[in-house]
């Protein structure tokens, strides 16, 4: 699956929205395990806590948890492709735009 521009454009405000309105979700930890690249917590009333390994790659994790957010109904498998698919299509601009938003709630 490719994304056309429009969808892309739309994905990343999607993405910076997420960022904005719930900043205190997302944090960066030492996270241990084979394949702890994020942890996602779901604590009382169903709000969930999204802490990424900053050893990893922050841009995937950030993407592929913001996926899970905005498409809650999302198998892992289809969450996987698209995260591939958004990454290889995304502008510089875009990636450095994300990073900057994502580091600005940190």
């Amino acid at each position: 699956m490719t994304f056309n521009t429009y969808e892309l454009y739309k994905f990343t405000r999607q993405v910076y929205k997420v960022l904005k309105r719930h900043p205190e979700k997302f944090t960066l930890k030492k996270l241990h395990g084979k394949y702890a690249y994020y942890l996602r917590e779901i604590g009382e009333n169903n709000i969930v806590e999204v802490a990424i390994d900053y050893r990893y790659s922050l841009l995937s994790s950030l993407i592929h948890e913001c996926l899970h957010h905005i498409h809650p109904d999302w198998c892992e498998s289809k969450v996987l492709v698209n995260e591939k698919n958004l990454i290889n299509q995304l502008t510089t601009k875009q990636a450095t735009n994300l990073f900057k938003r994502f580091a600005s709630i940190l």
